[in-house]
């Protein structure tokens, strides 16, 4: 008798949110390199543009996807046919504007949704979602429903102040209580544990979580020249410092995969999502 083998996976895929509190402190910049790194490093990735509202991440890579996020919702189109190719061999799913809030789809949107996007978790070794900034409700679901939630921060106060926002509504309403910081623009690497050090010290006084140091990205003009050129600056400008950074934030990030963390023997992302 013939016997069927079908593929499985021993775990489920790394799953990885970048947020902040601020907009313009680099996120999206973060994302999408670290992104290109990890197919670098011989990794399936997913990068899904998590601003449902003002999709970004297809303008940095210079792409022009012909369907979005939107026409999963209406059934339009399916997944595979969504889901657009780039650098490297990065697979990108495009969000639009005006996407509703993923809390407020009715049962059967969800439904579809989550049989759509479960299937793809076994093509793929790690997912990384660039979120919105800030504290909405679509911020909120796809942070919280992430393995690792990574904020990245600037040395700026507001940018501080409201990372620590994100940081207490997502202990607080979700029961998040380890995070991953990521300082940009930072001046050096003296810097950027400064910043690491005060947002940990008022944290430690008033929420109850774990703050893990990710790493630095520097101050590096090669960034706006790269993304004026829409191209991932670790590819258009491999030795600069924002790319030397980049590639060891990716060795930190997946060094963490395999020591019992949470999350790899947890639901499926999307089905946490729906939750």
């Amino acid at each position: 008798m013939a016997v069927t083998q079908t593929k499985r996976r021993t775990r489920n895929p790394l799953v990885i949110s970048i947020t902040s509190g601020k907009g313009g402190v680099g996120k999206t910049t973060l994302s999408v390199n670290m992104g290109v790194q990890l197919v670098e490093r011989g990794r399936r990735v997913l990068l899904i543009d998590g601003d449902l509202g003002l999709a970004n991440v297809d303008i940095m890579f210079g792409i022009r996807p012909m369907f979005t996020f939107q026409h999963l919702l209406s059934g339009e189109r399916s997944i595979e046919e969504i889901i657009v190719k780039g650098p490297g061999g990065i697979r990108i799913l495009p969000a639009s504007s005006g996407i509703t809030e993923v809390a407020d789809l009715n049962p059967d949107v969800q439904m579809h949704i989550l049989n759509q996007l479960e299937t793809l978790e076994s093509n793929f070794d790690v997912i990384l979602i660039d979120t919105a900034a800030g504290i909405g409700s679509n911020v909120l679901h796809f942070a919280a429903a992430a393995q690792y939630v990574t904020v990245v921060v600037t040395p700026e106060p507001t940018s501080l102040a409201d990372s620590y926002a994100v940081i207490k509504v997502l202990r607080e309403r979700y029961n998040v209580q380890r995070f991953q910081l990521v300082v940009t623009n930072a001046e050096n690497e003296r810097s950027a544990l400064r910043v690491y050090q005060t947002l940990t010290d008022v944290a430690d006084n008033f929420i109850d979580v774990v703050i893990d140091y990710l790493g630095a990205i520097p101050r590096d003009m090669n960034i706006t020249s790269a993304i004026k050129a829409q191209r991932p600056v670790i590819e258009m400008f491999p030795s600069s410092p924002a790319s030397v950074a980049v590639r060891k934030l990716a060795e930190t990030m997946l060094s963490k995969r395999g020591r019992g963390l949470p999350g790899e023997s947890e639901p499926l992302f999307w089905s946490r999502i729906i939750e």
